[in-house]
């Protein structure tokens, strides 16, 4: 897949993420559900977190609008896979600088580097599961 294709995919799963969060606050979550029946079962893990009251679509957009630079900027490498990771470890690291290291300090590039193999192994084992104590949560409600 192109980064392009992959960019175009993004932006118009936003745009129905901006349908259902103007939604949820004009219908019931019955009606949510089966109006959106087919967006939760593609994306399940998106769906979840749409519902949670904490949800605010504005940091999505600015998510997506960083996401395309990162992506772009690696979109040399061969596999979408990886120009994916890369591009999820800038934005995280874009995050990190911003919140966390202020508070914490920046890590040496050996922990870092450290970090980058573990978050790999991580994903080679897990793929795409859904967080199952957000789901949970979720449906309690």
């Amino acid at each position: 897949m192109s980064s392009d294709k992959f960019l175009e995919i993004q932006k118009k799963q936003l745009e129905e993420i901006k349908q259902v969060d103007n939604d949820k606050n004009k219908l019931t979550r019955g009606e949510l559900e089966k109006k959106y029946e087919a967006f939760a079962e593609k994306y399940p893990k998106t769906w979840i977190n749409i519902l949670d009251d904490n949800f605010v679509v504005s940091h999505l957009e600015r998510k997506i609008e960083v996401y395309e630079k990162f992506y772009k900027r690696h979109s040399h490498l061969n596999n979408h896979e990886d120009i994916k990771l890369q591009a999820d470890m800038d934005f995280g690291e874009t995050l990190a600088e911003e919140f966390l290291y202020p508070v914490t300090g920046k890590p040496s590039n050996l922990d870092r580097s450290r970090a980058e193999t573990i978050i790999r192994k991580k994903i080679e084992k897990s793929g795409e599961e859904i967080d199952k104590s957000k789901m949970e949560k979720i449906q309690m409600t």
